[in-house]
């Protein structure tokens, strides 16, 4: 059993009942020692902190953004227009 790593944490669902009137119950989970290694291996950071905005490439994005969507969107109306008139002629 020295191999072993055992995780205890209790899970709670409010909108289910599970052991106890309250829908928590106890959750026990067994790892070999292997398997911890690997995922303490994987895991690069716990604190990892977020970068600033910077709202001058937001704006610049959100720019190219819209007007690539509208410049798209007059292309297909023409189109539809073209063809409606090729359509009634």
């Amino acid at each position: 059993m020295s191999d072993e790593v055992i995780i205890k944490t209790k899970y709670c669902n409010p909108n289910m009942s599970f052991g106890s009137p309250d829908g928590c119950d106890e959750v026990t989970l067994k790892l070999p020692k292997s398997e911890v290694v690997k995922l303490q291996s994987s895991v690069v950071s716990q604190y990892k902190p977020v970068p600033d905005i910077d709202y001058s490439v937001a704006a610049q994005f959100w720019g190219l953004a819209f007007t690539t969507t509208f410049f798209l969107w007059l292309f297909a109306k023409g189109i539809g227009e073209i063809l409606k008139h090729v359509r009634n002629a």
